[in-house]
């Protein structure tokens, strides 16, 4: 139940719960409440940005390397 003041998380809190958020393992009210703090702080939003990019590059590698592509790893 979603409380009647709206409270947003702490830069802090973010970064904490960023990884939570970018893959969808967050309840709907804490999902939110980030969301509101990401669009208005552009110090998180940036974090956010670079933490889903080096997760899709880690994600992009596992893959080439487990189709079989040497990706310079050891």
């Amino acid at each position: 139940m979603r409380s009647p003041m709206l409270r947003l998380p702490r830069c802090s809190e973010i970064s904490e719960r960023l990884s939570e958020f970018l893959d969808d393992e967050l309840d709907d009210e804490t999902r939110h409440e980030i969301a509101l703090h990401l669009a208005m702080c552009e110090g998180c939003a940036q974090l956010a940005t670079e933490l889903a990019a080096t997760v899709h590059a880690l994600h992009t590698l596992r893959a080439r390397r487990a189709d079989g592509v040497d990706v310079g790893l050891t």
